[in-house]
This record gives structure tokens, sequence and C-alpha cells, in this order.
């Protein structure tokens, strides 16, 4: 089976920089793409390859609307700001690497299998108004107008027009390209294992291989995802957790225009054929083995949906490790150490919440003014939040 190839960057480190972004997932290529089109000198040092984490897996949903029950009023707030700044993050994005991100706003079906997966949607329904949040209700023959390959026997389906999708490996090509392209520099392979105060800024230390040494910055930001808590530093504790979750990946379908979701599964079709079948959700550490038993269970639930899947070719298993806090929000801004910022814990939202993070994250480096939209999530009112 076809396997995604975490990307590989070999750029020489300097011995002084303007800003360290510490990991080349989804949060920090995007970082570094925003602190770059803003004039800062940037290095990206990334663990293993960019993408190696949750990002290279995700299914790339936008979908705040959808997900309304899981989620507060701050966090909503934020999604459905990311969400409209998604299509002119792309554009600049593209703009410099010339490589597309496949953005598709073409919204989603949460589809009642079920008369009790009908009474959950709509008790979700009344959740998303309180939010105010926008879904319309449609008839089991209004949902097989829009995707005639779901299986006849659904209820209905709550339409969420205002989200959509993007490939989140496509996105990350372009956002390494962009990065390299406004001169920022990106080196793959190299853990960083210390971040501390020194000489009037930070130094960085980490290794490459088995050569240890150091950077200086004037800004650091941890986003390291599932792997922050493995950097030592004089912020606050942060405690991130990895969440293991499997997801499937079918080709030779041809089947749906929107994302699907059902209670127990996803499907996300790819402009390139490729249809996306997520995810478990597992408390098991740093597991990295696929098992049999998730297979069986994506399967099944797809199939329930659109039986056509059957015949479908299947391309890959992954896993990936999302970074999850106590209370599954992100923390995001500016650490009490002078220069250390932090942008990690994002769970199941990250590509979602890539553009906000990174823009305003930005904005706050560079004026020293923390965005109200952040200020949920900065470190300080979360640690002050914790028991």
């Amino acid at each position: 089976m076809e396997q995604w190839n975490p990307i590989q960057s070999h750029d020489p480190i300097p011995d002084r920089v303007g800003a360290v972004i510490v990991g080349g997932g989804i949060i920090g290529m995007s970082i570094a793409f925003e602190m770059a089109r803003r004039g800062l000198q940037v290095l990206v040092l990334e663990r293993d390859g960019i993408g190696s984490g949750a990002s290279g897996v995700s299914a790339g949903m936008l979908a705040p609307v959808s997900e309304a029950e899981h989620e507060t009023s701050p966090l909503a707030r934020l999604g459905l700001h990311s969400l409209d700044r998604y299509p002119s993050f792309v554009r600049a994005v593209e703009d410099v690497s010339g490589i597309p991100c496949d953005l598709r706003l073409e919204g989603t079906l949460l589809v009642a299998r079920t008369r009790d997966d009908e009474a959950e949607l709509l008790h979700l329904q009344g959740i998303q108004r309180r939010l105010g949040l926008v879904a319309e209700w449609l008839d089991a023959r209004e949902v097989l107008q829009r995707e005639p390959h779901l299986s006849p026997r659904i209820h209905g389906a709550l339409f969420a027009a205002r989200e959509g999708q993007v490939d989140p490996r496509a996105m990350l090509r372009s956002l390494h390209a962009a990065v390299r392209g406004l001169g920022g520099r990106v080196r793959t392979g190299a853990p960083v294992e210390r971040i501390e105060p020194g000489r009037g800024g930070l130094v960085v230390q980490g290794r490459v291989g088995d050569v240890r040494g150091s950077v200086w910055c004037e800004v650091a930001v941890l986003a390291a995802g599932a792997w922050s808590d493995a950097v030592r530093h004089p912020g606050p504790a942060l405690r991130v957790r990895p969440v293991k979750g499997q997801i499937l990946r079918l080709t030779g379908c041809g089947l749906l225009r929107h994302v699907v979701r059902a209670p127990d599964v996803y499907l996300v079709p790819r402009s390139s054929g490729e249809l996306v079948v997520g995810a478990t959700v597992e408390e098991r550490g740093f597991d990295p083995h696929p098992t049999a038993g998730a297979v069986s269970d994506l399967l099944w639930a797809a199939r329930l949906l659109v039986p056509g899947i059957y015949d479908c070719a299947l391309q890959e298993v992954a896993v990936g490790f999302r970074p999850a806090t106590r209370d599954a929000l992100p923390v995001i801004g500016p650490t009490h150490v002078p220069g250390l910022y932090v942008a990690t814990g994002h769970f199941r939202h990250g590509v979602l919440l890539a553009p906000a993070t990174a823009e305003l994250l930005a904005e706050t480096i560079t004026t020293g003014r923390v965005h109200p939209l952040l200020e949920p999530f900065s470190p300080a009112a979360r640690v002050e939040a914790r028991p």
C-alpha cells in the first residue's frame, strides 16, 4: 500500500535567527509562513519529517459547526474565524508556493441512519443554534438528491453549508515550499530538547543525528503537537498527551461530493478520487500499530452509509497522534518567559485552526498585544483554570 512520506528538508541551521518554530506540523508550518511573510527570519526545527505527526494523517475536515457538541463558545468562535480566513490564507500560501492545497468548501452532511441518530442530530442542531451556528435539516429525499450513493435507508441529515475540507498533505507541501520561498529555513530530523533564556534572547538546544548544538533566537514558538512535553523549557507545564487515531484511505471510489459524517464514522472525498475514512479515538499513548479491529469497524460503519465502498481499493491504513490537553482545548499565546510562545494541544482541530492560530499568534508576536479570540487559550489563563 502507498503510504505518506513526511517531507524531508535539510536546510542549514544558523547560529542566530529571528524566530525558531519547534514542530513541523500544520500548526508550526502555518506559523512559520505567517512570521516569514511579516519579514522575520524563520527556522523550523522538526524532530522527524514535516507532517510526520497528526497533520500528515488528518482527514482535513473544516467542521466548527458539525463538531459543536464538543466545543465551548470560545472554541466555536475561533473555529468560525479560522474557517472564514481559510480562503485568503490558502491563496497567500499558494501564491508563494505554486502548489495547490485542494481547499473545498462544499458543506458537510451529518447523516442519520436511524431514528435515534435523527434525535441526536436534532439535539445537536439546538446546541448549534445556542452557539450561533447554522445547519439545515434535510429529509432523506433531499439528502439522496445531493448524494445518490448514500444508503437509501437513511432518515435525513443536517447540512452545514459553510464547512468543507482541505488536503493536509497537499497543504503541508505548499507550506513547506512557501516558507522556503520567503527565505525561511526548515530542518527535519532535528529534535529540540531544551529552550532556555540566554544572551538577551532564547537558546534552543537540540541535535541532528549524534551532533548536539544550539541556536540563539529572539522568539521561540513551541508547536510540537503531541511531543510538546518532550521539550524542556521554563514556561508553564502544558500537559499535552497523545490520543491515537487510526484512519483509512480508499481509492477507485468517486462516490461522494460532500464530506459525510455519522456518529461513528466520517468520509472525506478528495479531488484526486481518494476517499478518507476515519477515525478512531484511542487513549493508547504513542502506540504506532494499526489494528484489524479498527479497520473492520471503520469499513463496516462506512459501508452502512455508502454501500458502494465495497468495491474500493484499500490504499492506506495510517496512525496519528492528536495532541490533547486535559480539557481538550488548545494552548496558544505568550508565556511569562520573554520571547517564548506556545501553540499546541489543538486535539482534533489542528487543521481547522491553523490559519487563525498562525495569523493571530504572529500578530501577537509582532505587536505585543494578545488578540481577544486567543485570550481564553493563553497559557496564563489555562494554568489558572486547571485544578
